[in-house]
Parts: structure tokens; sequence; C-alpha cells
């Protein structure tokens, strides 16, 4: 299993990004979905960035990023390895968001072929 927030685990996210086909955004700027995973040693950033040329993984804040995620290291691992949902940490006020949730809502069906992509890195990273 690879270890959540280490650089292998962002090189795996960065591989299955690249891989993604191009994203239906629509409108003149890519939609940046910046997330924010805070530890006893501090903030771990990174960004995902969605648009007609395909998708990015970067790790570091992003310029302007259209929505932002924010929460502990442990309940966004816990996300990401599917053992917690993210609607009801966001109503357990475990998980904050942040900046243009409205445009976020509009591009759903993105964010559905997202976790398309990067259900084959899940399981990479389950190792």
């Amino acid at each position: 299993m690879v270890a959540f927030l280490s650089p292998e685990w962002f090189d795996t996210l960065a591989r299955a990004a690249r891989s993604a086909p191009p994203f239906d955004v629509s409108g003149d700027r890519p939609l940046v979905i910046e997330q924010v995973a805070t530890t006893v040693d501090g903030e771990h950033i990174w960004h995902l960035t969605l648009d007609a040329d395909g998708s990015t993984v970067t790790v570091g804040p992003a310029d302007d990023p259209t929505v932002r995620f924010s929460t502990s290291a442990a309940v966004a691992e816990a996300i990401v390895r599917g053992t917690d949902d993210p609607r009801g940490a966001f109503l357990r006020g475990d998980l904050r968001i942040g900046g243009d949730t409205q445009r976020l809502v509009a591009h759903a069906a993105a964010l559905r072929q997202l976790d398309d992509v990067f259900a084959a890195a899940r399981s990479e990273l389950d190792g």
C-alpha cells in the first residue's frame, strides 16, 4: 500500500490524471479543485485541473482555484480509500468547501467521469 500524501501517492494520482480523456468543462477557464489535508506537520495542498486539454494533478496551491476542499488528513484518506463519504464528512462538518460551488455542481458529469479515471489508481494505491 502506498502511503497517503507520499511522493509516490501524488505520482500515482498524476499518472492517472494524465491518462484521462479531455473534460468538457465549458467556459473560458479550467475547473480547478484544490485540496487541503491538515496533519500535525501542517497543510498538504494539491490541486486537480480539468479542461479540454486533459487533466493534471499538481502538488501545491492553485493560483486561482474554482473550489477548495479542506479537511484533516485522516478524513481525506478515508474519503480517498472509500471508507468515508464526502457528503457525510461535509454534513458532519469534517469537510469544508469554499469557492464557486455552483460551477462544481454544474460539472457533476465531469466529476463522475473523474471517479472512473481514479478507480484504477485507488486499487494501485491500496496495493
